[in-house]
């Protein structure tokens, strides 16, 4: 097969016994065959169709009618052919999120050998599914398969030889909503800075240039916002003693350039953190031997003036001499009185 093929034959193939006679001769033969009479010679290229058993038939007539026929047997031996392109797949153009199904027409490539198969394959595309038994590809591509991406179809016959080529698959992008990937910072405590860096993801940032994100906030007064970055907003403010014990709503809006948006609410709840308790009164630091001393103590503590906190507080002595007495101690309001009356014994000592 795909060899050329010339054979001569000898000019006395053909004779006549009768002195005089003539002999006519008639070649038929196959299409891919041609018989040069003037040559004596048959010449031709046989194609995979030609693959078998090809018969030339010579027919010798003489002048009176009397004839003899010879069949030329000619084998065609089959030589593998590769797959070949027979039609160009269908470029696809879907769009994100669509579900996508295609069969491959099995007559994308053809091979001309008889009796001989081909196998199809698919690669390029790591998000496409390919079933061999159908050839179908599938898939619902996300926003990472947005653009166009090529697609190699390949196939193999039974001795190995290989054939491609390719389609391209374009997916449109499909605007999607921001969304919060940060979690609400719900709680703070009195006399602390409140600081929530509000953090949105939009994938359309990585197919679309011109995608940009805007911020709106519903806040409490003591809070305000900050814009920062492309996909940020900075949330911050004073929480003081005041703020003890409540609980302030909040919602964050954002939304894309074509609308779409996303809502964060949540509730800040403002916790008391303990205070140090503190002195208001001031002690006298002499006496006289022999007079009484009398000491109002007299403290205070913001956490009294929190009604969600039941503070006591408790006043104590340390180093205390004999002749001091803690009494009326009040723990409720934080109060006492430190009484005594020093002696002549007690007279040039400094208590501390």
């Amino acid at each position: 097969e795909d060899v050329q093929f010339s054979y001569v034959f000898e000019n006395n193939m053909f004779k006549d016994m009768d002195i005089g006679d003539q002999i006519s001769l008639t070649v038929i033969t196959p299409d891919w065959l041609t018989y040069d009479s003037a040559q004596r010679t048959l010449e031709g290229i046989p194609l995979n169709s030609a693959v078998g058993i090809n018969t030339v038939i010579f027919n010798a007539r003489d002048l009176y009618d009397g004839s003899v026929t010879v069949n030329f047997i000619i084998n065609v031996i089959n030589v593998n052919d590769g797959p070949i392109l027979n039609i160009s797949p269908d470029n696809l153009q879907i769009d994100q999120g669509q579900n996508l199904s295609y069969q491959i027409p099995t007559n994308t490539f053809i091979d001309l050998d008889i009796g001989d198969s081909i196998v199809y394959s698919v690669s390029g595309i790591d998000w496409i599914n390919f079933n061999s038994n159908t050839n179908t590809i599938s898939a619902t591509p996300d926003n990472n398969s947005v653009g166009v991406s090529n697609l190699i179809i390949k196939v193999v016959d039974n001795f190995n030889v290989t054939a491609s080529t390719q389609m391209s698959i374009t997916v449109d992008n499909i605007n999607d909503p921001p969304v919060f990937v940060s979690d609400a910072k719900t709680i703070n405590v009195e006399n602390a800075t409140y600081n929530y860096v509000v953090d949105v993801e939009d994938i359309d940032f990585a197919v679309d240039n011109l995608e940009t994100l805007t911020f709106s906030a519903n806040l409490p007064s003591f809070l305000s916002s900050t814009p920062s970055g492309s996909n940020q907003l900075i949330i911050s403010g004073y929480t003081g003693l005041d703020k003890v014990g409540n609980t302030y709503d909040i919602e964050v809006n954002v939304s894309d350039r074509q609308g779409l948006s996303a809502l964060q609410s949540f509730e800040l709840t403002v916790l008391n953190k303990n205070d140090y308790p503190f002195f208001e009164s001031s002690p006298a630091t002499t006496i006289a031997e022999d007079s009484m001393y009398l000491y109002e103590i007299v403290t205070s503590d913001n956490d009294h003036l929190l009604t969600i906190v039941d503070e006591k507080s408790y006043i104590s002595i340390e180093n205390k001499p004999l002749w001091l007495s803690l009494s009326n101690i009040n723990i409720n309001e934080g109060t006492a009185s430190l009484v005594g009356t020093p002696t002549n014994s007690d007279s040039d000592i400094t208590y501390n």
